[in-house]
């Protein structure tokens, strides 16, 4: 994992929280680390798939 992607798959998790998510009222604190799991790996993913992309335009 990079350090870097990392961070700003962070970063990125908790400006949806903020922002776009809602977690409703009766969600039990369980239910809402797995959801803020799952929206961080895919957030992470697609950092990462990102950057691979972009190192490859980069290259040719």
């Amino acid at each position: 994992m990079h350090k870097q992607t990392i961070k700003d798959a962070l970063f990125w998790t908790v400006i949806l929280f903020n922002t776009v998510l809602e977690v409703p009222d009766g969600m039990s604190m369980p239910a809402q680390i797995f959801g803020a799991g799952t929206i961080f790996f895919l957030v992470y993913t697609l950092l990462d798939k990102c950057k691979e992309v972009t190192k490859k335009v980069r290259q040719a």
